[in-house]
């Protein structure tokens, strides 16, 4: 019997191992992502990864497959080519990321709040012009090495589940 009881402890503390535990680095990028203000601004408050966050903005786990310099240099980036300026019949105008379009309506994320607002209209009430003035959140150059090395880790775990140690060497 007393066999046996070792048998299953040991069982119960080797089951993490063998299943794989998530690395500690993913933890961090996780909630440096979703949580932390150290970039200025959440990541998820703009972006949707492991069905969290706000999907006004890019896939960002289409990025896993990139090398980090590759990925930091899109995370860092203040490129727009997604935004557009929604300008309404109202006067009223917002920076905004296009979402579905479903019949006479389509779906806009209103950029000017924080986490973007859902808008539906109309088709029939917006126009759209070139975006001048939002820029990606510049904070996002708060990150440190480290912390860009986790988020970057985290992206590619939860995207591709690639458990490597990205170093904070590997962004700078």
């Amino acid at each position: 019997l007393v066999k046996e009881s070792i048998m299953c402890w040991i069982i119960l503390l080797l089951i993490p191992v063998v299943y794989g535990q998530e690395p500690a680095q993913v933890g961090r990028g996780r909630k440096i992502f979703f949580e932390s203000e150290a970039a200025g601004t959440r990541c998820g408050n703009c972006h949707a990864i492991e069905k969290k966050g706000t999907p006004a903005g890019p896939d960002l786990g289409r990025l896993a497959m990139l090398n980090p310099r590759a990925i930091k240099m899109a995370v860092l980036s203040t490129a727009t080519q997604y935004v557009v300026s929604a300008k309404m019949k109202t006067g009223t105008s917002f920076p905004a990321m296009k979402g579905a379009e479903e019949g006479a309506e389509v779906q806009l994320f209103d950029l000017s709040s924080n986490p973007p607002e859902l808008k539906k209209v109309p088709k029939a009430d917006v126009e759209y012009q070139p975006n001048t003035a939002w820029k990606h959140p510049p904070e996002s150059t708060r990150l440190t090495a480290p912390q860009l090395a986790d988020v970057i880790a985290f992206l590619r775990f939860a995207a591709t589940g690639d458990k490597k140690t990205i170093r904070p060497e590997d962004v700078e």
